[in-house]
């Protein structure tokens, strides 16, 4: 994953699997090496995720509220009513003052399906952005 320059790794313990990097504190200023729990979900699905780590952590967007689940195991599907609220928080974060999110963000969020408990594939989101 590092040679894709994600900057990030897999672990795997057991059946469980983690994405380790160095990510921002969760309160106060800096980073340090952490573990993003990701659950019960194949090799494929967590290097999926690590990509999209990476992908964040090189465009300085990574928040923790996108990665924390709770009690939940994560499924690796999510709907179009979470990934609405993950736009909602990262829009009272100050993000929504940049040019890039009323230019590509809000263009790709009005194009999500009605329905809150829509679920949303990976190829689904791909034709939105390619749609763009």
């Amino acid at each position: 994953m590092k040679a894709l320059g994600s900057r990030c790794s897999v672990l795997e313990r057991g059946d469980l699997k983690y994405l380790q990097a160095s990510l921002p504190l969760r309160e106060g200023a800096g980073k340090k090496q952490q573990r993003i729990p990701l659950g019960r979900v194949s090799l494929k699905e967590a290097e999926l995720e690590g990509v999209r780590l990476g992908q964040m952590l090189r465009s300085e967007t990574f928040a923790w509220e996108l990665w924390e689940q709770g009690d939940e195991v994560p499924t690796g599907v999510i709907t179009a009513g979470e990934f609405r609220a993950a736009a909602r928080r990262l829009w009272e974060k100050n993000l929504g003052a940049h040019t890039s999110w009323r230019q590509k963000w809000g263009p790709a969020l009005r194009k999500l399906p009605e329905g809150d408990g829509v679920p949303l594939t990976e190829k689904f989101l791909v034709a939105i952005v390619e749609g763009l």
